[in-house]
């Protein structure tokens, strides 16, 4: 039951605020009375605000005019009625029990870190699945170019070495028809190799020069285009550019995609790729070295020398980046771990 309430009545029209005392009325009718004559308003239509702490509610009528009142318990009479501001009075219960709300903050905190480790990492597979090969490509072209200018060295391999390492690439690369593969060399960075979302295969001077067999640099390079087959470069940049890209990305604005191209290639020279995407990258190359009867051995061997020129004994060493995927022995699985498997 609604009893009589004290309201400030303001028309809508004019700044007057008069003061009223509102009534129910059978057929659902308020009269606001001390006006001359009284005002009655058909309850329908009628929106109450939500409790804000002891601030004012409005009640706002279909011809735009309103009443102001401290009767919080009128008030919420009222938007039961009209069944306007339900929600939002839940919201300010729950205000006034501490507990609750340290209770919403810690699992809102746990619910964003779930979906910062778990979700976006989810998000971005399933967006690199989907982006066109183009975005791949611009990618891959833009990274290429900002490593070429920051960090890279034109390669000083002799021809004949470049070649010998091409024809088994290309040997490597046939057995993947669906994958856009290609092989260039660079110098600089130290014994390193990377892969790019376009399918470029970069492969250092120097790690060629530390290799002490071609079955070594064969398994690296394999290593490399599993990178490739799980898109591994176009998920770590989406990671690495989190929510605001990905979400751009799924609703299909072609603006933002535009975006995506010419800043992701910046993200991912920045980023590195996560031990997951190195474990599914090792596994693509064991595979393959299985496949083709090369002894896994090689991969072993070529990681313990990389374990030593960088100077570490415990697997974590860190050795020169290789931006855009990390150092083999700084970012990825621990190398003893590795060699174990």
């Amino acid at each position: 039951m609604l009893n009589p309430f004290k309201a400030n009545y303001l028309d809508g029209r004019t700044s007057e605020i008069r003061q009223v005392e509102v009534h129910l009325l059978p057929g659902r009718i308020l009269e606001l009375r001390g006006l001359e004559p009284p005002l009655q308003i058909q309850l329908v239509g009628t929106r109450v605000s939500a409790r804000l702490g002891n601030t004012p509610r409005t009640i706002t009528f279909l011809d735009g005019g309103r009443c102001d009142t401290m009767d919080h318990e009128a008030a919420n009479i009222l938007q039961r009625l009209t069944r306007t501001g339900l929600g939002m009075n839940l919201v300010a219960r729950l205000e006034h029990y501490w507990r609750t709300v340290l209770t919403a903050m810690v699992l809102l905190v746990l619910l964003m870190g779930a979906g910062f480790k778990w979700g976006i990492p989810l998000l971005a597979r399933g967006i690199a699945a989907t982006l066109p090969q183009a975005v791949a490509n611009q990618v891959g072209k833009g990274t290429l170019q900002m490593l070429d200018k920051i960090f890279l060295k034109p390669s000083k391999l002799g021809e004949a070495k470049k070649r010998s390492l091409r024809q088994a690439f290309t040997k490597m690369a046939a057995g993947y028809p669906d994958l856009p593969l290609s092989l260039v060399f660079r110098r600089g960075i130290g014994p390193n190799a990377l892969a790019l979302p376009d399918g470029v295969v970069v492969v250092m001077d120097e790690l060629v020069e530390l290799a002490t067999s071609q079955g070594q640099i064969l398994s690296v390079m394999a290593h490399e285009v599993g990178h490739v087959h799980h898109r591994h470069g176009l998920r770590m940049a989406l990671e690495g550019s989190a929510v605001t890209v990905i979400v751009a990305t799924v609703l299909g604005d072609a603006a933002s995609v535009a975006t995506l191209s010419s800043t992701l290639p910046a993200i991912y020279v920045n980023s590195s790729y996560s031990r997951a995407h190195e474990t599914e990258a090792d596994t693509f190359a064991l595979h393959y070295m299985d496949r083709v009867k090369l002894p896994r051995h090689h991969f072993a061997d070529i990681l313990k020398l990389m374990e030593k020129k960088a100077g570490g004994g415990d697997g974590n060493a860190s050795s020169t980046s290789d931006s855009g995927g990390g150092g083999y022995i700084s970012t990825h699985p621990a190398t003893h771990e590795r060699i174990k498997r």
